[in-house]
């Protein structure tokens, strides 16, 4: 098996795991009770998307909370003294509403705050990339991605140019061209592929 494909089913029995540790959180969530499920951690909360959230609360609260106890605890004999009763758990159950429903409010914020930080850095003005023209100075690539510019990449397996493109983003034939590669269906093992998107300034 290549370095390509241990990585990659490592990756997928990764994604695995942690697809079924948050399928196992979802479903023990939803059988909690309003109170409960206001004092999870905030670290499990987290590991939550906030679809994932709200389809929590919205089960959560839509479940009947048993209020055996205190109607139980009015005798019998009398007619209207249960109804305070009654009154007090729908007033719970809606403070409990709002409470998640505020606590919900508050992470989907967070989150969309923390994307925009995230986002800003992709946003931010890049200094432009400068490579001398002879390319066997310029530095290596550490990976293949779309965020490389300006270097060497060393091949260490065969590798289909077309895969190359697709994980650099950069045309097949443009690639072909920056490497002087017209012919050849893929890139052998110890070979260097030259990776240039054109948007820096070569200098002598």
């Amino acid at each position: 098996m290549s370095d390509r494909q241990h990585h990659q089913q490592n990756r997928a029995r990764a994604l695995n795991e942690r697809a079924n540790a948050i399928h196992a959180l979802i479903s023990r969530c939803r059988r909690m009770t309003p109170e409960e499920f206001a004092s999870m951690p905030a670290s499990a909360i987290r590991r939550l998307s906030a679809k994932q959230f709200s389809g929590i609360v919205a089960h959560i609260v839509s479940v009947p909370q048993p209020a055996q106890t205190a109607i139980g605890a009015v005798s019998p004999s009398s007619t209207s003294a249960p109804l305070p009763s009654v009154r007090r758990g729908r007033s719970r159950s809606l403070g409990y509403r709002m409470m998640l429903t505020s606590l919900t409010c508050g992470l989907l914020a967070s989150g969309l705050i923390a994307m925009g930080l995230l986002a800003v850095p992709l946003f931010a003005r890049r200094e432009p990339v400068i490579r001398p023209q002879n390319a066997s100075h310029w530095p290596m690539c550490p990976r293949l991605s779309t965020s490389v510019d300006g270097c060497l990449y060393r091949v260490t397996n065969r590798l289909a140019w077309q895969d190359a493109a697709r994980w650099l983003a950069i045309p097949e034939a443009e690639l072909r061209r920056v490497n002087g590669a017209s012919g050849g269906v893929a890139l052998e093992a110890g070979q260097r592929l030259l990776i240039w998107r054109g948007r820096g300034q070569l200098t002598r």
